[in-house]
């Protein structure tokens, strides 16, 4: 970082060393702000370098502001049309701020561009946005993509993707360069390539961190929507159900069922379900058998409950402590909040939870949450199979880890077995915890308009 500043210093026009000084602030201070800004000047400074259009596209898309994210974007396919990075950004950039079309079309020409997709980005999700749309057959066949699965390719890339991103840089104790050797000219089909592979990501002893079929992705994530919401005998939200459910409670308060963080379209449908909340004197955000999804996503709707620049909690990741600050362009409510919790809310569900506990703008009621404290990563490899990697572990309010002890809101119901789906949908009363949210909502004196 200072080896940046002073390479900034020494020579104030260079774009070169803007970028690398905003890369600094951001991967080592962690400080969007001065990295954004650092962007601009490089930008400002040579308008015709493609990457720093990319590195500022991205490093909006970071901090919430898509439709910014989407204008730089497309700044840099200004410069280079066949640019699959930025395809690829203002296909995210796009799909944050609900259109699904251009971004089917954004990562489609993205993974013509570069159908290995070494960005990182489209080969994952435009499946998710294709199935978003109804396209199912077509989700499927993009999920396999049209790379054919090269033995020795598949295992190297999945030992690349370990390499960078697992959060043990002591990779369970054992030399991780001596992984890369054994899959080198032995491997003479895919199923010798996976087998391999995930024998490499058991020996990390993470059991977070493996392979995954195409089944199970197009199980979780390619899943038709439906318009309502039900739980399985466990508890779990179904995979099928409606994403987003908000509702207007008496009292005025409003009510939103956030059933999963794996849709495309959440975070434009929360934006919008809280645009039509702005003036409830209170709000419920139910997210109770919600097993997770999308980090970036719970991110991203931290900031439109909180706003920018609060304390979110803190992840431990390969460089150690990492404090996360809420990001996105404001608030879009202010009112008093509750968040519901239970059992099955887990992983992204509980990073969101933590968010909103953590800033101060919402309390926690109904049970003790699961307990997945780890953030993963994936990469979707040609053939359809995903490596899941344990990128961060998530530490609590009080500093511990959250893995396997999960959140403890501060009040909890009586009886913690999951509620009748027709309580939670309805609002009628023998949901407990719902209606012990409404009482504390109701007793919350409101904020004085003049301060």
């Amino acid at each position: 970082l200072l080896m940046a500043r002073r390479a900034a210093v020494l020579d104030p026009r260079s774009a070169a060393a803007r970028s690398a000084l905003a890369e600094a602030y951001q991967e080592i201070a962690h400080d969007q702000g001065a990295a954004l800004a650092e962007l601009q000047q490089a930008v400002t400074i040579d308008p015709s370098r493609l990457a720093a259009h990319v590195d500022r596209s991205l490093a909006l898309l970071r901090a919430g502001r898509s439709e910014e994210a989407a204008a730089a974007a497309r700044r840099a396919l200004a410069i280079a049309p066949g640019s699959s990075p930025a395809l690829s950004l203002l296909g995210a950039a796009l799909a944050d701020r609900g259109d699904l079309e251009g971004a089917a079309t954004a990562y489609s020409a993205a993974l013509r561009a570069d159908p290995v997709d070494n960005f990182g980005l489209a080969r994952s999700q435009y499946p998710v946005i294709l199935a978003a749309l109804g396209r199912h057959l077509e989700a499927r066949a993009a999920l396999r993509g049209e790379v054919p699965p090269i033995p020795e390719a598949l295992y190297r890339e999945a030992w690349s993707f370990v390499r960078d991103l697992y959060r043990d840089r002591s990779y369970n104790d054992q030399d991780w360069a001596a992984w890369r050797e054994r899959g080198r000219g032995r491997l003479t089909s895919p199923q010798e390539a996976y087998r391999a592979i995930a024998a490499m990501l058991a020996s990390l002893g993470d059991r977070h961190t493996r392979l995954r079929d195409p089944e199970e992705t197009a199980a979780v994530y390619l899943a038709p929507r439906g318009e309502g919401a039900a739980v399985d005998r466990f508890g779990h939200n179904l995979p099928q159900n409606r994403t987003v459910l908000a509702r207007d409670l008496e009292e005025g308060l409003g009510y939103i069922k956030l059933s999963n963080l794996t849709d495309p379209e959440v975070v434009a449908e929360v934006r919008r379900a809280l645009s039509e909340m702005r003036r409830k004197e209170g709000l419920i955000l139910d997210l109770r058998g919600n097993g997770g999804g999308s980090g970036r996503a719970a991110d991203a709707i931290a900031g439109l409950l909180a706003g920018p620049g609060k304390e979110a909690g803190v992840d431990l990741g390969p460089e150690g402590r990492v404090p996360q600050i809420t990001t996105g362009e404001g608030a879009l409510t202010d009112g008093p909040m509750v968040v519901l919790v239970d059992g099955q809310t887990a992983s992204a569900a509980e990073r969101l939870a933590r968010a909103l506990q953590a800033t101060g703008r919402a309390s926690l009621v109904g049970d003790t949450t699961y307990g997945k404290g780890l953030g993963q990563a994936s990469r979707v490899l040609p053939g359809g199979m995903t490596v899941l990697v344990s990128m961060i572990e998530m530490l609590g309010p009080d500093g511990r880890p959250m893995h396997g002890r999960g959140l403890r809101p501060r009040r909890q119901p009586q009886d913690g077995r999951a509620q009748e789906t027709g309580a939670e949908e309805s609002g009628e009363s023998g949901d407990e915890a719902l209606d012990r949210a409404r009482d504390l909502l109701q007793n919350v004196e409101p904020p004085d308009p003049e301060r």
